[in-house]
């Protein structure tokens, strides 16, 4: 079987963007009826070289820092809600992921449940799936499920901000409850993920077969490191974890810089196709000649401003 790694690409799969890393298991790491390639490395690898949980505790620092999830197509300043919230993780309708984590679209009406009885009084926040933000697949909760505390977020915002900023966390089987482990939470589980049942969540379906305690850099030193396959797209060969961080990284500061477009100030006619082909494929660039009128386009639109050296005044 192969499935995307969790570090995927700029924007959804269903968008066209190839992944930056696979697995290939004689199972899929969704699946808890039986143990994947992953669940065994996780049960049975020692998992104690120090080299090992080093280049882990690095790798977790690093995409926390760049805020980097499995797609990547927001701002991390984005803003999200004000911090002291409860935050539960929506995921799409008939997600195979749901299925054969053994739960179903009735799951996640109880979880919203649980959510408020375990924490009365508290504001929720649902985070919508990045599928469902971008109009591709919907979700399980909707306009109808808001309240008076109970928010529904479809912004697209950095997943690391949004957990930074939770007091709990609630999911099904979304990637954002292993981020949670990694951001230092304990999520809520309600279906049968690769990383629940480690010692590092509260499971309300537990896998009887999973009973090995992990550390947060074990975890992700399996996951992340040992399991997947990495490519590196620039030199067509296979690569290491940190490798395919930097192309990731590389990427998603590229759209992160140019996503509101720039005026380029200054650049002579021949130029510009190479210059729109560079920094304008989030927002073409918009060519100007007088300095006043380019700074004040940038400003008024919230655009950068680009500017040939011999031009800059």
């Amino acid at each position: 079987r192969l499935e995307d790694a969790f570090l995927r690409s700029l924007r959804p799969g269903r968008l066209g963007e190839p992944p930056l890393g696979l697995f290939l298991d004689h199972g899929a790491h969704f699946d808890s009826a039986s143990p994947s390639d992953l669940e065994r490395l996780l049960a049975r690898h020692p998992l104690d070289d120090s080299n090992l949980l080093q280049r882990a505790r690095h790798g977790i620092a690093r995409i926390q820092a760049l805020h980097l999830s499995k797609y990547n197509n927001f701002a991390p300043e984005a803003p999200v809600p004000p911090p002291g919230y409860v935050l539960v993780v929506d995921q799409t309708q008939g997600d195979a992921s749901i299925r054969h984590s053994g739960a179903s679209a009735t799951t996640f009406r109880e979880m919203l449940v649980f959510a408020q009885e375990e924490n009365p009084g508290a504001r929720i926040v649902i985070k919508a799936h990045p599928d469902t933000t971008a109009g591709l697949r919907p979700g399980h909760y909707g306009p109808a499920d808001a309240r008076p505390h109970i928010t529904l977020l479809t912004d697209p915002v950095s997943p690391w901000a949004l957990l930074e900023g939770a007091v709990a966390v609630y999911t099904v089987s979304s990637q954002l409850g292993f981020e949670a482990i990694l951001a230092g939470h304990r999520p809520r589980i309600f279906g049968q993920p690769f990383y629940a049942g480690w010692g590092l969540s509260a499971d309300e379906t537990p896998v009887p077969r999973r009973r090995r305690s992990l550390t947060r850099a074990q975890l992700f030193a399996a996951a992340m490191i040992l399991a997947p396959l990495w490519y590196d797209p620039c030199r067509d060969r296979l690569c290491s974890f940190e490798e395919a961080v930097d192309q990731l990284e590389a990427e998603t500061r590229a759209y992160r810089e140019d996503r509101n477009g720039h005026v380029a100030l200054g650049m002579r006619r021949w130029k510009r196709p190479w210059l729109q082909a560079m920094f304008g494929r989030e927002r073409p660039l918009v060519f100007e000649t007088n300095p006043a009128r380019a700074a004040a386009r940038a400003a008024a639109e919230g655009r950068g401003l680009l500017v040939w050296a011999s031009a800059e005044p």
